[in-house]
């Protein structure tokens, strides 16, 4: 297929990068914005294609070969053939960023408190049982100056 040659050459040398941070999630990250980039680069192609006439110049033909054709001269089967594995790509990546959100979300268990927040918080509640022990000498219409 003409559109593998893009993408596989895409992959070829992002996948290295990926691999380097040692996280899925930069790989889903790099499947997901190369699949919207590739679907962008077709949108602004199809606008660029619709204002030019179609004369079969070279640059037509390069384009052509990496799978970026005019959608008015193919048929509806070769445009979904086209945008389909980008589309399906997008959607699936999204899909599974947004389950891995979750379930990681999910699986965090609330961690204890650490010792010294405890000893602090232990510090507060003392001072304030102090506090409500204190006597208050305010009368009722006295004015407290802030």
């Amino acid at each position: 297929m003409a559109s593998d040659v893009p993408s596989g050459l895409t992959f070829r040398v992002l996948l290295p990068f990926s691999l380097i941070a040692g996280s899925t999630k930069y790989l889903l990250r790099i499947i997901c914005s190369t699949s919207a980039l590739f679907l962008l680069l077709q949108v602004v192609s199809q606008m660029a294609f619709h204002f030019m006439p179609p004369d079969g110049a070279v640059w037509e033909v390069i384009l052509g070969d990496l799978g970026i054709l005019r959608f008015s001269q193919v048929d509806s089967s070769n445009i979904v053939r086209l945008l389909g594995p980008d589309i399906g790509m997008l959607v699936v990546s999204l899909i599974v960023i947004k389950l891995s959100q979750k379930l990681v979300t999910s699986l965090v268990p609330e961690s204890p408190l650490p010792s010294h927040r405890k000893e602090m918080e232990e510090e507060i509640e003392e001072e304030r049982e102090t506090v409500s022990e204190t006597p208050c000498y305010l009368r009722p219409d006295d004015k407290i100056g802030l």
